[in-house]
């Protein structure tokens, strides 16, 4: 996996690329806080990987929100 950091001016965030990368929960565990989870994607990309992402986010509550391309 391959790590790009990026760095705003008051906060920054990772990027993680690499295989496995959606099914990595403790990856995921450690950047989602104890909340609900909300997910942004499209139309194209939010079927092909929810159903994957959904297993790491457990018993968490979430919201689904497809936007435009």
């Amino acid at each position: 996996m391959k790590t790009i950091n990026v760095e705003l001016a008051t906060n920054g965030y990772p990027v993680y690329l690499g295989r496995g990368v959606l099914g990595d929960a403790p990856l995921w565990q450690k950047h989602l806080g104890r909340g609900k989870v909300l997910v942004v994607s499209n139309a194209t990309v939010g079927p092909l990987y929810f159903e994957a992402l959904k297993p790491v986010l457990g018993e968490r509550p979430f919201e689904l929100h497809i936007i435009p391309d």
